[in-house]
């Protein structure tokens, strides 16, 4: 499958979008961890991602989180950060401007489904979209601590490797296979 890098125009309409559309639907900020969980939610929701925003998720205890502040700072978004919520002047405008950016660029199926993560899953609370995050990965339980503080997509890069593995019975030298994982032993 293609997955396409992009670049800060889209992370600037994609955040937009998913701000905005909260605010609209449920008048209230919403915390850095529960926009990095619809972000998730959208990018790999339906399976393997086909965009990467210019800032990586990190698996932690509390599911995956990319650093907001950060990434809105890189890219000049105008989503404000009031206490720890996030916020988006004229949000229906917003989100309708952001959905319609997306569609011209080609990513209308991405704008789509940005909307429909934030009507079913934005009135989760965090730990509830932590938890389906982290079983959407296959991290349920003691699993959990396994992946604390990995790169996701060297997470899911070894997933699909050892599933391989596993399918080949051969034997395999996960630091020689999967060298993301294990650079700091």
């Amino acid at each position: 499958m293609l997955v396409v890098q992009v670049g800060c125009e889209v992370s600037r309409h994609l955040l937009r979008l998913i701000v905005g559309r909260y605010l609209e639907l449920y008048r209230r900020g919403l915390s850095a961890e529960a926009v990095s969980k619809l972000l998730f939610l959208t990018l790999y929701g339906a399976g393997e991602p086909t965009v990467r925003l210019p800032e990586r998720f990190t698996i932690y205890l509390k599911g995956p989180f990319i650093p907001i502040d950060r990434l809105a700072e890189r890219c000049g978004i105008d989503v404000v950060r009031i206490g720890d919520s996030y916020y988006v002047k004229r949000p229906g405008d917003a989100a309708a401007e952001s959905a319609a950016a997306l569609r011209r660029m080609g990513l209308g199926e991405l704008a789509e489904r940005a909307v429909k993560v934030v009507e079913a899953y934005g009135r989760k609370s965090e730990e509830e979209l932590a938890e389906l995050a982290l079983k959407m990965l296959g991290l349920e339980g003691d699993a959990k601590a396994l992946a604390f503080n990995v790169d996701l997509d060297a997470y899911l890069d070894f997933r699909r490797k050892l599933k391989e593995a596993v399918r080949r019975t051969k034997y395999t030298d996960e630091v020689e296979e999967f060298p993301d994982l294990f650079s700091g032993v």
